[in-house]
């Protein structure tokens, strides 16, 4: 997994990146519609705010060399769903004829009182990844094999538990006094 960061982008608002790298695809976090010169959010009606967004996108995209065409999964959060003519009318000005799959859902609330925020995932062009960093090897042990070591579920031998019989059991098999027969068996150690 590869950290990535879009310097076109507006900077993270908390501790998180702008995409990461993983098994072939590019998931970007959800951009809202801050812009990234100011770090504030655009003024205007729900479309304004979308186009930045988008505009976010396409920069996040672009530091690694990939386009909305390259998007597959859309994730759109509106804090209300009366919104949702205005953002898919800019979506599908954005996306053109291209149809990725998507999820549209109302939230409480958004970050910094945006109205709308949008993740995506894109399908990773072929190329070179950088390197993981390598795990160190591990020791040689001089253990015997794992057949010879003693089990973790016995105790030690200094910590071994017998039984002995004793008045504790139940019933006793020594005597029959009542109270004797009401206690329970404990362990005593040796």
């Amino acid at each position: 997994m590869d950290l990535l960061s879009a310097p076109d982008a507006p900077a993270a608002v908390g501790p998180y990146s702008a995409a990461v790298r993983a098994g072939g695809f590019v998931f970007c976090s959800g951009q809202t519609p801050l812009d990234p010169a100011t770090g504030r959010l655009v003024d205007g009606d729900l479309g304004d705010q979308t186009r930045r967004v988008f505009a976010n996108i396409r920069a996040v995209l672009s530091a690694q060399n990939l386009t909305l065409d390259d998007v597959c999964k859309v994730g759109v959060f509106l804090t209300t769903m009366d919104d949702f003519a205005a953002m898919n009318a800019v979506y599908a000005e954005a996306f053109g004829e291209h149809r990725p799959a998507r999820s549209t859902v109302a939230v409480a609330g958004l970050p910094l009182g945006a109205r709308v925020e949008i993740e995506v995932t894109a399908l990773a062009r072929p190329g070179p990844m950088p390197r993981r960093p390598t795990r160190r090897p591990r020791r040689p042990t001089t253990a015997s094999p794992r057949s010879a070591r003693p089990s973790r579920r016995t105790p030690p031998p200094s910590r071994r538990t017998t039984p002995r019989p004793s008045c504790r059991t139940l019933p006793c098999p020594r005597c029959s006094s009542a109270t004797a027969s009401r206690r329970r068996w404990t362990p005593t150690r040796t």
